[in-house]
């Protein structure tokens, strides 16, 4: 074969020859390897190369690694490289030498992996052993959260009734102006809510206060309620507003030191005119330690435009603690599945949100539990995440959520290439050419 310092490394046409490395360790091929011969790794080699370019005008046969046996090929360089067709240009063992001015010769960028005429034969990972898996089910511990001091079921963490079923707005209070706050009874349904009316500024609304003594440093909280606009009797209004009206809210906290602070803003649905649709949700609000800490703790909610002249009502006003994340440390998948993946490697795990296909988790496997009884694997993760998974054992008929997949990331044949900032756009890459007769092919076999 050539000198691997100054030219290719050549496999001669009608040279079989075969890889013995079995070590593990790294074969510079700065000039790239060319295949017009055969060229078998078998399943004892262990290896990295790395090169410029391979060419395979012949034979490259591959079987499946031994044990953790790896080969791998990595690709570099950001010169572009030249492909000489034997038949046409020459080459080791065609009888003739190559012309390496040849005007048959290819410019075909850097980091090429070339299938000219020639035939690939790779057996990359076990034909028995499934890619991938639904995810059956997982196992979940209860996270160490910080409990809370106190009762926080609706409306506990400030001193009203959400609900108004009590029939007082105590712990309600005007938020801008004056108005009256009153409890209101729907003569169709029985239900009872709070209305604001005799509102003396167009963008006064309603606020509670928290009762600070029940947060929690570090926990999670959220906020909402429903509400309509309907007309004001004490404004001698009888129509609805005609179009949608909106609200928004604020959590302004007295710190210690005598400052006001503001977050966590609430963007409400806008009100169908005189209907309860409308509803107002905050995101996930953080109890940060300026929160916990606070003297005061004001949560307020105001239209989005002046409207002095109709009433607001309030209905299931919560402002509730999350219930800790689920902590999954361990993956239930098919018994087939379970045998083909080892502690240490990594698996990936789908995303269950409909438009947020990226949202794939990467898990390292601890170790691995069969269960006979059922035919299923227990897949013991490195470490715990924090993730809510769409499972066989979750998912109904005709449900929208389908079952996460669970796939295999370990791979003991790789082809990779090798960043770098020259063309970044244009990377290693596997491209075929036939002759005229058609012959270019991968699968096929042979043995030397």
């Amino acid at each position: 074969m050539g000198n691997a310092a100054t030219s290719p490394v050549v496999v001669p046409c009608g040279t079989c020859a075969t890889v013995d490395v079995t070590s593990g360790e790294t074969i510079d091929m700065p000039h790239g390897l060319e295949v017009l011969g055969k060229l078998v790794f078998p399943s004892s080699a262990n290896l990295v190369i790395n090169t410029t370019a391979v060419f395979v005008q012949g034979e490259l046969n591959m079987g499946i690694p031994d044990n953790d046996n790896i080969v791998k090929l990595t690709f570099y360089g950001t010169e572009d490289v030249d492909f000489y067709p034997a038949e046409q240009c020459g080459g080791e063992g065609t009888g003739t030498p190559r012309d390496n001015n040849c005007m048959h010769k290819k410019n075909l960028s850097k980091k090429p992996f070339i299938v000219a005429g020639g035939k690939l034969d790779i057996a990359a990972v076990d034909p028995t052993c499934p890619s991938w898996t639904t995810l059956k089910d997982v196992g979940t511990v209860t996270p160490l959260e910080p409990q809370a001091p106190c009762d926080t079921t609706v409306g506990s963490l400030f001193s009203g009734d959400g609900t108004f079923e009590s029939g007082t707005t105590a712990g309600f209070f005007t938020n801008g102006g004056t108005s009256i706050l009153q409890v209101e009874t729907d003569s169709d349904t029985g239900n009872k809510y709070m209305r604001q009316s005799a509102r003396s500024s167009g963008n006064g609304g309603m606020r509670f206060d928290l009762d600070t003594s029940c947060t929690v440093d570090g926990r999670e909280y959220q906020y909402s309620l429903r509400y309509r606009v309907k007309a004001d009797p004490s404004k001698s209004t009888t129509q609805d507003p005609t179009g949608p009206i909106g609200l928004i809210g604020m959590i302004s906290a007295l710190k210690a030191d005598g400052q006001w602070m503001h977050q966590h803003f609430i963007y409400c649905d806008n009100a169908t005119p005189g209907d309860w649709s409308a509803t107002c949700n905050s995101n996930v609000i953080s109890m940060t330690s300026d929160f916990h800490t606070a003297t005061t703790i004001h949560v307020s909610i105001v239209p989005t435009s002046d409207i002095a002249n109709y009433a607001i009502e309030y209905d299931d006003v919560q402002f509730q603690l999350i219930p800790p994340k689920q902590r999954v440390d361990t993956l239930l998948v098919s018994k087939e599945f379970g045998r083909c993946v080892k502690p240490g490697e990594e698996i990936l795990v789908t995303s269950n949100e409909i438009g947020a296909w990226d949202n794939q988790k990467v898990l390292e496997i601890s170790s691995i539990v069969m269960n006979d009884a059922d035919n299923t694997a227990t897949l013991n993760l490195v470490e715990d995440v924090t993730e809510t998974f769409s499972t066989e054992a979750s998912v109904v008929e005709f449900d929208e959520t389908f079952p996460v997949e669970v796939a295999r990331l370990n791979r003991q044949v790789v082809f990779e290439a090798q960043k770098d900032d020259v063309d970044s756009l244009l990377g290693g890459h596997l491209m075929f050419f036939a002759y005229d007769d058609g012959t270019a092919e991968v699968g096929g076999s042979g043995n030397c």
